[in-house]
């Protein structure tokens, strides 16, 4: 191989010419004076990349003397200097040369000693409208091959003619060791090509999109995209969105299919219950347009269903065990409050069967003065419920809300006999009992004609009617549990009973459980034998409108009596729902019978 800057092969293998242009003798003094003079017009750049570029030449026609302008390109790093397509290597005004790369010509080899076959390539380099003239001495030309012609043509009219010709005694002796050729520039891959070298040659493959030849540098090579860039483009666009979408949607899709079959959705399916998505409540609450009730376990929403009025209750995730949850909330007017007691489970019971019963508890238990369940979200952590909206209310607003209504003595104990109804349903359904767990003015709610009924009950687990106490877990408002579960835990339907004798005696006296720092269970069992102590604590607004009822006090003595059982620490003395709702009943004749005339 020839040692030189720049070789050309005509009909051979790959080679390299060197060119070195000489400078026209007639300005040999005038460059050396402007060397020497250091170098470039004012305000014009005197390098390009790692390349010096010297007056006379220049980059730009205004920097430059005529044919002497540099393009400098600014698209490789470092850039690089061009005259015409040719890459310059390197100007020299002290040796009066400037060196460039040409094209290396190459051919295939074949290696058959008995071929017939020939080929040829050719390169054209044209020199006429530059001053420069190939130096006659610093460039060589060469072919390597067997077998190969290497032909140099000079002038326009081919009237010079040189070359070379060379042979092998046998194929063998022509190896020699190969070389990386992608090492050098002199081997050019053009645009959306890799080199990749190869035995003897190197190849420049298109890139992943692309075809053709990345050699070729005419019409019919290079590489070319093989789809038009704007269609390209276009389905780039389209895979991206469609990906973001994916990554978007698929991990809610599969985050609510996970969360309903681990809350047993795939259960309910033959059950008589609307299961609803997530997307429908939002539509059915108006994306939780009117709240109508807030507490520690979540948000009660209303809402429209079949142009039916409901109560949407989202819950919020707790950190939950293999149980089932209880929902302790409190709500302000025209709202539901919600609490339960959470049974202590066996460890076989897992917490898609606890949900799962809770809606088998709700659906078992149908009664008018308890609150229909409708439907059911199992779609997230915690599922969503869906209830029948009751317009009036709780019974804690009526009695102790801002906006106070009068009750009268009639009004009073039908809701105490309807939520004793609902409680004694519940205690003695079929061979199962359930205790609700949280029985307060709160959980009574208010329908038309103020008719009560009990809510958020249905956590509890389905339980044998026995005769033993068990272990809960309870959740409710302190002023409204039986002490004996706070002493021993054991907490059984006489516990409802309590509960329900708070409630009766808010009911009759129209204070709160717990006010003025007093507890009016307390106080009313202290003062009960006092008889006028203890009619002085019933509601006094109630009693001038019912003074000529002669039966009046006698009712409500009669009521206290019941309170007063209720209350009982010993809970064997405690009477049943069924027997409290006995004794309610009983007094409806003497709000009924005709009044004497008073004189």
């Amino acid at each position: 191989m020839a040692k030189n800057v720049m070789r050309v092969a005509v009909l051979a293998m790959p080679q390299q010419l060197i060119i070195v242009l000489l400078l026209l003798l007639y300005m040999w003094a005038l460059l050396h004076a402007t060397a020497a003079a250091g170098g470039q017009r004012a305000g014009c750049s005197s390098k390009c990349g790692d390349v010096d570029i010297p007056f006379p030449f220049g980059i730009g026609v205004d920097c430059a003397w005529p044919r002497f302008d540099v393009v400098c390109n600014q698209s490789f790093t470092p850039p690089r200097p061009y005259t015409g397509e040719i890459e310059i290597i390197d100007i020299s005004l002290e040796k009066g040369e400037m060196r460039f790369y040409s094209l290396v010509l190459q051919d295939y080899c074949n290696n058959s000693p008995n071929t017939t076959e020939s080929s040829g390539i050719y390169s054209n380099f044209n020199a006429t409208d530059t001053p420069f003239l190939f130096a006659e001495e610093r460039n060589e030309f060469t072919a390597i091959g067997c077998g190969t012609i290497g032909l140099l043509w000079g002038k326009d009219d081919g009237s010079y003619l040189t070359g070379c010709i060379t042979s092998c005694a046998s194929l063998d002796a022509a190896a020699h060791d190969d070389i990386n050729e992608c090492e050098k520039k002199l081997y050019t891959c053009y645009d959306g090509s890799t080199c990749h070298d190869t035995d003897g040659s190197y190849e420049c493959k298109c890139q992943f999109g692309y075809r053709g030849d990345g050699r070729k540098n005419d019409s019919q090579g290079r590489c070319r995209p093989m789809i038009p860039a704007t269609i390209a483009n276009a389905i780039a666009i389209v895979c991206i969105v469609i990906v973001l979408l994916g990554l978007f949607w698929l991990p809610k899709r599969w985050k609510r299919r996970v969360f309903f079959d681990n809350n047993g959705g795939r259960l309910l399916k033959d059950m008589d219950i609307i299961v609803f998505t997530e997307k429908e409540l939002n539509k059915i609450t108006n994306k939780k347009c009117t709240k109508i009730g807030e507490g520690a376990f979540g948000e009660v929403y209303k809402g429209n269903h079949n142009n039916q009025p409901v109560a949407v209750k989202y819950s919020i995730a707790k950190n939950m065990t293999q149980t089932h949850y209880k929902d302790v909330e409190s709500i302000n007017q025209n709202v539901f409050q919600t609490a339960f007691c959470q049974p202590k489970v066996p460890p076989s019971t897992t917490g898609q069967d606890a949900v799962v019963n809770e809606i088998k508890v709700q659906l078992q238990i149908r009664h008018p003065n308890i609150v229909r369940l409708i439907g059911c979200c199992m779609e997230t952590e915690v599922p969503m419920l869906v209830f029948e909206f009751i317009p009036n209310g709780s019974l804690e607003t009526v009695l102790h809300g801002i906006d106070q209504c009068s009750l009268s003595l009639q009004q009073r104990l039908n809701i105490a006999i309807g939520s004793a109804e609902a409680l004694a349903y519940m205690h003695w359904h079929g061979h199962h009992q359930i205790i609700h767990g949280d029985i307060k003015p709160g959980n009574i709610l208010l329908g038309d004609n103020l008719m009560p009924k009990v809510s958020d009950f249905g956590s509890s687990e389905l339980t044998l009617k026995v005769k033993r106490a068990r272990k809960w877990n309870v959740y409710a408002d302190m002023n409204y549990i039986d002490p004996v579960y706070i002493k021993t835990g054991d907490f059984t339907d006489k516990s409802d009973v309590y509960s329900f004798g708070v409630v009766l005696l808010e009911l009759i006296t129209r204070k709160k459980a717990k006010y003025d720092d007093r507890s009016l269970p307390v106080e009313f069992v202290s003062h009960y034998e006092d008889e006028d102590t203890r009619r002085k604590m019933y509601d006094q607004d109630m009693l001038p409108t019912e003074a000529s009822h002669p039966h009046c006090m006698e009712c409500l003595d009669r009521m206290a009596d019941i309170v007063l059982r209720c209350l009982e620490n010993e809970v064997g003395k405690r009477p049943t729902m069924a027997e409290v709702l006995e004794e309610l009943k009983k007094l409806i004749p003497l709000l009924t019978t005709t009044p004497v005339e008073l004189v």
